[in-house]
């Protein structure tokens, strides 16, 4: 369900078959990776700093990092790893394509805190050229802000400012070993 869900969203925001099969194909490598985490660490879960890691390492050049991750390095359990692997696919893939990395002087900062209602991740950008909120949200956006909510029972909320992105996410405390 989730590969057919993939695919139609895929479709229904691509221009050309050329572009709908390098999107999938993304998505899909994307899941695979966060399959192949949960796979590898099925007793332990999956290490949130390490999804974002996995998702940024093509967009390190030279040993340098155009991100930073802070904060406490929690474990997502594993059978919810993969709904989070592709939040942070689509965050990295509209990064680079609007957003602070792909530009030379963006960075990304990524804090990931303990509250009491639950594990806080911030996903902010700097740097990077102007943005301003689409008009249309594709499959992306709508991964973005659509599957915590939905799919993991948390929140999600993006703002727009004129020259940075700030994402903030909240997973419930039962779906991260503390």
């Amino acid at each position: 369900a989730l590969i057919r869900s993939l695919s139609r969203r895929a479709q229904a925001s691509s221009t050309s078959l050329e572009s709908y099969a390098a999107a999938l194909e993304e998505r899909i490598a994307a899941l695979g990776a966060a399959h192949d985490l949960a796979a590898n660490h099925v007793t332990s879960g999956v290490n949130i700093t390490t999804l974002f890691e996995t998702e940024m390492k093509p967009y390190t050049h030279d040993g340098e990092a155009q991100y930073s991750i802070t904060g406490r390095a929690f474990v997502l359990r594993a059978d919810v790893a993969p709904i989070f692997a592709l939040v942070a696919h689509e965050l990295v893939t509209n990064c680079v394509k609007y957003g602070a990395l792909s530009t030379e002087d963006g960075h990304v900062a990524i804090a990931i805190n303990d509250t009491p209602s639950g594990i806080e991740i911030t996903w902010q950008e700097s740097g990077g050229p102007d943005i301003r909120e689409p008009n249309e949200h594709g499959f992306g956006l709508s991964l973005i802000k659509n599957a915590i909510p939905y799919e993991l029972e948390g929140d999600s909320k993006l703002s727009f400012f004129p020259t940075f992105l700030k994402a903030e996410f909240l997973l419930p405390k039962g779906l991260v070993d503390t």
